[in-house]
């Protein structure tokens, strides 16, 4: 098989992150640029200007396991939608243009990419939810994880988290990933990817590598990525995530 030559834009780590046992955590993975510039108002992500447009391609992951085998989820975002209204600072309650979950009355991010003049994807619609994971870029270029406390309701949701200093704009992006490994994917239909970690002794670093072809990559330009890890049983912990930006 010929190699193949990927140019990187940039390169990302995630640095340490853990809970305590039976209480699962997530890492994001902000899109290519990361907070230079301002958010993108109401145009599509994947048809962003240069300084946006980028793929994440995972390439290593350094864990220091325990004994059990801890099932990790890469999150690929379902859909994205846009805030239609300021959020402030301190808030929970921010105010979106459309409920993400609904694919087939909302664009999802794909967008006119379904073969056959197929409006909407085959996935079933599912409406956000609590608990569902999200990830948004705030007023100062931050961009945010957290987790929907409710549903949509007359426009808005309510976030796990307060809104950070500086609050949204409006047409600040804001993806929304689902609950994790319980929603197929619109633009595939399948399931989002998952991986075991195994059982390993108490305390052992464990170094997954796979440079060549990589550990997970996003399917859009633009697009975050969110690992989740359930750290069940015995506490897991995720010394660092790495990997690279390219154009595709």
């Amino acid at each position: 098989m010929p190699a193949v030559h990927v140019h990187p834009l940039g390169t990302f780590n995630t640095g340490r992150k853990t809970a305590s046992v039976s209480t699962a955590f997530a890492i994001g993975i902000p899109p290519y640029g990361g907070k230079t510039g301002t958010p993108l108002a109401t145009r599509s992500p994947h048809q962003a200007t240069a300084g946006r447009v980028g793929i994440i391609h995972v390439t290593s992951m350094l864990i220091n396991q325990a004994t059990t085998n801890q099932l990790l989820v890469w999150m690929r975002p379902l859909n994205w939608v846009t805030f239609s209204a300021v959020a402030a600072a301190g808030q929970a309650v921010v105010t979106l243009n459309a409920d993400p979950g609904l694919y087939s009355a909302n664009r999802w991010r794909g967008g006119g990419m379904i073969p056959n003049g197929v409006a909407a994807p085959a996935t079933a619609d599912t409406a956000i939810a609590s608990g569902d994971y999200c990830m948004y870029q705030s007023a100062a270029g931050d961009w945010v994880l957290d987790t929907a406390a409710s549903t949509f309701s007359a426009g808005a949701v309510t976030m796990t988290t307060n809104v950070p200093t500086g609050g949204t704009l409006v047409g600040g992006l804001f993806y929304w990933f689902g609950p994790p490994g319980a929603n197929t994917d619109p633009a595939t239909n399948i399931a989002c990817p998952s991986m075991g970690t195994g059982f390993q002794t108490l305390g052992v670093l464990i170094s997954i590598t796979d440079a060549a072809n990589g550990l997970c990559n996003t399917l859009y330009s633009g697009d975050p990525l969110v690992l989740y890890n359930p750290n069940v049983t015995t506490v897991s912990v995720i010394e660092n995530v790495s990997g690279f930006y390219s154009k595709t």
